[in-house]
């Protein structure tokens, strides 16, 4: 997960896919990428781009079996403080590995928090404490997981920046932006 995370920053996830599998197959944990030069990483992720973050995975990975045997915290300052690591990967490490309930924006759960509550959006948005509020209300604290992955598909499927289907979103009854968008459908 947390190299899914890393080779997903600044890249589209349907690039990543095939790079992740053979990533994945070849490096199948933790230790196996701390051994690894940074030539050898670029063979398999190159094509991705963003070189510094090939070369941060490694430090990130030899601090993780160095300092936590192996085991990633599940603690935010410490995953804050690995190499390549910021607050949104710590955060989706900590929903998605450690099943704590976090804020976790990023371009699609931005947008629909903004939409569904009405909020105006900007590039600062997701750092801003209303938005990080917000979208905590559409999170089932029984399924933290699945509701984030529920919410990134929502608005990879849905509610799309540019001709969004509303009539097919599930939290259209209680949405504003649907509510001012379809008067009198």
């Amino acid at each position: 997960m947390l190299i899914a995370e890393l080779l997903l920053h600044r890249t589209r996830a349907e690039n990543v896919v095939p790079v992740y599998n053979e990533f994945i197959q070849k490096i199948p944990d933790i230790e196996a990428l701390s051994l690894k030069s940074a030539s050898e990483i670029q063979k398999i992720a190159g094509s991705l781009g963003l070189e510094w973050r090939l070369k941060l995975m490694i430090k990130m990975a030899e601090v993780i079996v160095n300092r936590f045997r192996g085991q990633i915290p599940c603690d935010l300052e410490q995953l804050k403080q690995l190499p390549g690591v910021g607050e949104y990967i710590a955060s989706a490490m900590l929903i998605f590995y450690c099943g704590r309930l976090l804020p976790l924006l990023d371009t699609n759960t931005v947008r629909i928090t903004g939409r569904y509550f009405d909020l105006e959006q900007s590039d600062g948005s997701r750092k801003t404490k209303e938005f990080q509020e917000c979208i905590t209300y559409l999170i089932d604290p029984k399924e933290v997981s699945e509701s984030y992955y529920a919410l990134i598909d929502l608005g990879a499927m849905i509610c799309k920046p540019a001709n969004p289907e509303c009539q097919s979103c599930p939290l259209r009854e209680h949405c504003n932006y649907f509510n001012k968008t379809n008067k009198g459908c």
